[in-house]
């Protein structure tokens, strides 16, 4: 409110008008930057874990194999890189020298499979999950 009572001008209308308005393109914004942010959050073992995908069940290299067999080669990239050697976006898009969008894109797809149910049972009936 401190802000919108600096910035307000006499001439541009009711104080209170201004107010509300203000108020609610704050909140609004604050809104959007936390779902921009939410979006943008690293997909690391914790969110797999949330998942129900415990990375403790997917340490045999076999196991591995078997994830593998079931991504595409790219798909394969983004969990290899992303969540087996930590690495960041950016650094695997330096290293498959791709743009840091493609990398992003192969780990949305990568999340989708996770979350289809057809998939997820064919990963329990192997064990992986």
């Amino acid at each position: 409110m401190w802000n919108a009572y600096k910035t307000y001008q006499t001439d541009k209308g009711i104080l209170s008008t201004y107010f509300n308005y203000i108020i609610r393109n704050r909140l609004i914004d604050l809104y959007r930057n936390k779902t921009k942010q939410k979006q943008h959050e690293i997909f690391t073992k914790s969110e797999l874990e949330a998942l129900d995908i415990h990375i403790e069940k997917v340490k045999e290299p076999f196991l591995w194999k078997m994830l593998q067999s079931e991504l595409t080669e790219n798909q394969w990239k983004w969990v290899n890189y992303r969540i087996r050697l930590e690495m960041s976006v950016k650094e695997i898009a330096e290293v498959e020298h791709v743009s840091i969008d493609t990398v992003k894109y192969w780990g949305r797809q990568v999340r989708q499979r996770l979350r289809n149910e057809r998939y997820r049972k064919l990963l329990l009936d192997r064990r992986i999950i």
